[in-house]
């Protein structure tokens, strides 16, 4: 079961990592509820000719996911929102050293484990995108970046059973942009690692 799961009561949904998910079947969505949980992803930053020590960098993501599907359904494609909350070290350095005011990015060969059975396979999250946005510049202000994506369709063999296990990406390659006040770019980049326990959630599967 999911460490924090509440019934929706509204179409949006807060991470980074934006996404609403929505189940192919009927039977699925009349099931689906949000699921969020956070992750302590171990970072490397190279920005500007910079490479900053690796720090943790606390990943959240919400989803919308059935709680059961049937066997040989397939459950639609669905966003998932994902917010990274930058640790001061990153901020100061991002704002003291490179001068940067605002910052985008985002992680195209992201994807989320499900595994049924035995086997587990890979399923890319496309478009996961953070818009360009402020840089808090008070030291130890809170710097959240919110991206949103799309999880492609999960096909459920027709023969499954049991449960579907999901988990969220075990590495997150970022690729980012810092701009100076004067318009410059600064191109960064960031390489995280998930802990050991990437659990997201589980769905039972029927039929």
């Amino acid at each position: 079961m999911p460490r924090h799961r509440t019934a929706i009561v509204c179409t949006s949904v807060a991470l980074a990592a934006s996404g609403t998910l929505i189940a192919g079947t009927a039977h699925a969505a009349n099931d689906a509820a949000k699921t969020t949980d956070s992750y302590a992803y171990q970072c490397k930053i190279k920005a500007g000719g910079f490479v900053i020590d690796p720090a943790k960098v606390k990943v959240t993501m919400s989803a919308k996911l059935p709680g059961s599907v049937d066997a040989g359904s397939t459950i639609g494609k669905r966003k998932v929102h994902v917010t990274l909350r930058m640790p001061e070290v990153i901020r100061d350095n991002a704002v003291s050293v490179l001068r940067a005011r605002k910052a985008n990015g985002s992680a195209r060969d992201a994807h989320v484990d499900v595994r049924i059975a035995k086997k587990t396979d890979q399923i890319p999250v496309k478009g996961l995108h953070a818009k360009k946005r402020r840089i808090p510049r008070k030291a130890g202000a809170v710097w959240n970046i919110h991206a949103t994506g799309k999880v492609a369709a999960i096909k459920v063999p027709k023969n499954a059973s049991g449960k579907a296990k999901v988990s969220v990406p075990k590495r997150l390659r970022v690729k980012a942009n810092l701009f100076r006040r004067n318009g410059s770019k600064i191109k960064a980049s960031m390489a995280c690692k998930a802990p050991k326990d990437r659990a997201f959630d589980t769905i039972k599967i029927t039929g």
